[in-house]
């Protein structure tokens, strides 16, 4: 049951609009979700915590495991919705909640240390990073004459991701210019795949027509500006 407290004392969001709550509005979440574990916890085996940098919400929330779909996609929601919504192809003014909670599920927590850097995870590729807590920056690895104050470095704050249009091009587009993270401190982030983005977008032609494609060209002709520049005045890059 202290899993269960601590998801719960986790929800970022603590009421949901009613077209992501659906029928179940009027239900206090917390007292369904800790009534229905109780129900369950004899049937169960012990829920632990795996020691994982990269966690889905069911790997931090074993009690998940255990839900009613339903009530597995409410929680969801509840613990990512602001998260998602700060992504606009993303968000509700496109996705159904079915489809929010299925990125949510998909979707991973992880943690950074002072001083660390990243762009592609090993495992699960590139992806979104929104910051609930702590501070990053994004930069290229560009020559120095290249760096003006539109391309260097790009700040993110709590529950805001950095550059929601770079991660839809294809991964080796002007892979080179590509932006990377600097971590400036303990950082916890929500880490959305590219996979799973993609696979979100393909299901939804309408999140892509009207707002995705407009961000995929945004950041293609970024790229293809750096790249001619570059051969424009021969420069390597570092």
């Amino acid at each position: 049951m202290s899993e269960v407290n601590q998801m719960v004392g986790d929800f970022i969001d603590h009421t949901l609009p009613s077209s992501q709550s659906g029928r179940i509005i009027e239900t206090k979440v917390p007292s369904r979700v800790r009534r229905f574990i109780t129900i369950q916890r004899n049937r169960t085996t012990t829920l632990a915590m795996p020691s994982k940098s990269a966690l889905t919400l069911e790997e931090k929330y074993p009690s998940l495991t255990v839900m009613t779909p339903e009530l597995r996609k409410i929680c969801a929601l509840h613990l990512t919705h602001s998260l998602i919504e700060s992504v606009p192809y993303l968000s509700s003014m496109y996705m159904s909640p079915d489809e929010q909670s299925y990125i949510a599920l998909n979707s991973y927590m992880m943690d950074f240390s002072v001083g660390e850097k990243f762009r592609v995870h090993d495992e699960l590729g590139r992806g979104i990073l929104v910051f609930m807590q702590g501070f990053g920056v994004a930069a290229r690895h560009l020559p120095v004459h290249l760096l003006s104050r539109e391309f260097h470095c790009r700040k993110s704050y709590k529950n805001r991701p950095i550059d929601v249009s770079e991660v839809l091009l294809e991964d080796d587009y002007y892979e080179d210019a590509q932006l990377f993270y600097h971590f400036l401190g303990f950082a916890k982030v929500f880490f959305i795949p590219r996979d799973v983005i993609m696979k979100a977008l393909e299901d939804n032609d309408r999140a892509w027509k009207e707002c995705a494609r407009w961000n995929y060209m945004s950041a293609a002709l970024v790229l293809r500006s750096l790249e001619a520049r570059q051969l424009i005045n021969g420069s390597v890059t570092v």
